[in-house]
């Protein structure tokens, strides 16, 4: 067995989620597949720049169904296991890959944008909702007039409780990979991430934990409008909620 403290979330994700994430995640395909649905749903297309910006790619969700659609991509992440494993996914399409923290993101491109994601975990690995609040301004600020920012993220804010805490995520007959759901405060779970592997004739463990924000539609809603950008899609859908929202037109 091997098990580490809470660790931070590039810890976390090189030392034992980035190798298997695609994997946990249900097959990098089927998302690139969900994500390509979902964009050609929402009508997005390249506009004044051409440009957008996927903050927390990981491994090419997102920023390969944006190039697929004409965007030239810029791909931030803090593992560059998963930015390897997007760079070889991506082939030849027009994305460029950044290893690096995603704040101010005035630094990541060289001038305005059309499109801003930050989809799946990436939004609850910030330290804070001060850092939520940041990337929604900074985002604001970034995009072109009816430039499009896109959030998902997964809300915590009502947990399960007793065994329910208990996630059985992903299974295979080589790898069993599960969380356990742990409430520090009013903004904050611990998670626990744990992986068993066919070691022989049994399993060998590895457990690794971090924390997590715990943040509301109802937040996020209220900085994407005290920013001036308009609503246009909000769901929610087994836990996970989506919202698009644009920057007016003058």
């Amino acid at each position: 067995m091997s098990s580490r403290p809470s660790s931070s979330v590039r810890d976390h994700y090189e030392q034992l989620l980035a190798p298997l994430y695609s994997w946990i995640s249900g097959g990098a395909e089927d998302r690139i597949a969900a994500s390509r649905a979902l964009f050609r749903q929402l009508g997005f297309q390249p506009g004044a720049t051409g440009a957008a910006l996927d903050l927390g790619a990981g491994s090419g969700f997102q920023s390969i169904p944006l190039a697929e659609l004409g965007f030239q991509v810029t791909a931030v992440d803090l593992s560059a296991t998963l930015l390897a494993e997007l760079t070889r996914r991506a082939g030849t399409l027009p994305i460029r890959t950044l290893e690096r923290d995603m704040f101010p993101l005035r630094t990541l491109v060289s001038g305005p944008v059309d499109l801003i994601a930050c989809m799946g975990d990436t939004l609850t690995h910030l330290d804070d909702f001060a850092r939520v609040r940041s990337l929604v301004a900074e985002s604001a600020a970034l995009l072109v007039p009816a430039g499009v920012l896109i959030l998902s993220w997964r809300d915590l804010t009502r947990l399960p409780e007793g065994d329910a805490r208990f996630l059985p995520i992903r299974t295979s007959p080589e790898r069993l990979f599960t969380c356990f759901l742990e409430a520090v405060d009013g903004s904050r779970v611990r998670v626990h991430d744990i992986v068993h592997e066919r070691a022989g004739d049994g399993f060998a463990q590895r457990v690794s934990s971090y924390l997590k924000l715990r943040i509301s539609p109802q937040q996020v809603d209220a900085e994407l409008t005290a920013r001036g950008l308009v609503i246009e899609t909000a769901t929610a859908e087994r836990g996970l909620i989506t919202r698009m929202a644009r920057r007016p037109a003058p």
